[in-house]
């Protein structure tokens, strides 16, 4: 709009959506709504979350493109007015974010939040205090000097160290490195999230290709408005009737516990991946629908349960870096299924005709490989507890997961003391 339909205003729009790209990857939202929702409410949350991010997206874009683009009862407005209305939607999100106020946190009376609970600094030595002797070679003591020069060479490691770790990348990466358990569920969000991307990568093409909408030169009124259709029922039906089930996962995840949740909708996930091989066994109009809400619910497992197990294993007071991370880890994947699509895609045309169903079924066995690193996922203690009240009501099997510490504020060795002769 400022710049005008050219070179510069394209390149000014590119650079506007990488600078929103670090937002949406990040998950900024569903970190804010993460610190004001209450926490036993936060699984619910997240599937609520994913539903009105549906619900939004299909009501101020995916409704006005079926009114004028497919329907054509509103007749189709120039680019400029379509650029203003999103201008218009980027001024109103922000007002409603300017409006949020977050939850005050109450700590504890004698408790320091461990956000504000910081290492003791490293001792620092004044090389400038040190005794003349040893500034100008006449060692007396030859022991304290080389100690005091230890000391200081020390403090300055220290010093350059705690700078070197405090850089953005390796901050997240010491950060993972130190929770085994956020490394395997950042695992499993990256196995998921390849199988993902690869038969999103080549959704599109799949169709029209199986549906022979693909052609060589210019492009008649009949083909373009089938196209235009394809476009239409790969997006609208998904966004809509996932909507119920974004909410029907986020109440299991509430009354299950996510990690429970997650090793049931991992084979599911594999199995609505691998659904999409039936497009090519049997090519229609009706099935592009049907495959597309079948990869967006096979997605649900890493939308909801493993990005609420990402908030409870993080570090306290570090959930954005962790969830920053997961969409760090997303992107590279991301990268890695593109040029493993624009690498093996030409050899499978080479060798057999419309062989993109290939993806949909190794894709389905890779989701499944997403078993492995979940099982060795520990949850704290706290999210222990909740799983077993929502799950059992056996007073005995309230005891802890094997390998899960007991800590003794915890109601199970308090009583276990209170029984103790």
């Amino acid at each position: 709009l400022t710049f005008g339909f050219n070179s510069t205003g394209l390149l000014v729009s590119s650079i506007g959506s990488v600078l929103s790209g670090f937002g949406c990857s990040s998950d900024a939202m569903l970190v804010l709504a993460h610190d004001v929702t209450l926490e036993e409410d936060r699984a619910m949350a997240f599937g609520l979350f994913q539903a009105a991010t549906n619900l939004i997206a299909f009501v101020f874009y995916g409704f006005p493109a079926l009114l004028t683009i497919m329907l054509r009862v509103v007749p189709n407005p120039s680019i400029s007015v379509w650029l203003y209305y999103q201008f218009s939607l980027s001024v109103a999100f922000f007002l409603v974010v300017v409006a949020i106020r977050l939850p005050p946190t109450a700590e504890p009376d004698g408790h320091q939040s461990a956000r504000e609970v910081k290492p003791d600094p490293a001792p620092q030595v004044d090389l400038e205090s040190l005794p003349s002797e040893l500034q100008t070679g006449n060692v007396e003591d030859t022991a304290q000097g080389d100690q005091q020069r230890s000391d200081a060479q020390a403090s300055i490691v220290c010093r350059h160290m705690r700078m070197l770790a405090n850089l953005p990348i390796i901050s997240e990466l010491l950060m993972v490195l130190e929770d085994p358990a956020l490394a395997y569920v950042l695992l499993t969000g990256s196995l998921l999230a390849f199988s993902g991307d690869l038969v999103f990568d080549i959704g599109s093409q799949f169709f029209r290709d199986e549906l022979d909408l693909l052609g060589d030169g210019e492009m008649s009124e009949e083909r373009l408005e089938q196209n235009q259709l394809i476009s239409v029922l790969t997006t609208l039906p998904a966004e809509i009737l996932i909507i119920p089930g974004a909410m029907l996962v986020g109440s299991l995840g509430q009354r299950l516990g996510s990690l429970r949740l997650l090793k049931i909708l991992i084979p599911i996930s594999g199995i609505c991946t691998a659904s999409g091989v039936i497009m090519a066994l049997a090519p229609s109009y009706w099935l592009v629908p049907v495959v597309c809400i079948a990869q967006n619910y096979a997605a649900l497992a890493g939308n909801i349960p493993l990005k609420h197990l990402v908030a409870q294993v993080a570090p306290e007071g570090r959930v954005g870096e962790a969830m920053g991370t997961l969409g760090m880890l997303g992107q590279a994947v991301g990268f890695v299924a593109n040029a493993a699509t624009a690498a093996v895609t030409p050899m499978l045309l080479s060798c057999m005709p419309k062989p993109l169903w290939i993806y949909y079924v190794v894709c389905g066995a890779l989701t499944l490989v997403a078993m492995l690193p979940v099982r060795y996922i520990v949850l704290p203690v706290a999210e222990d507890k909740l799983e077993s009240t929502h799950c059992t009501t056996d007073a005995t099997d309230s005891v802890s997961r094997p390998g899960t510490p007991r800590t003794p504020n915890t109601p199970f060795s308090v009583n276990q003391e209170a029984s103790l002769p």
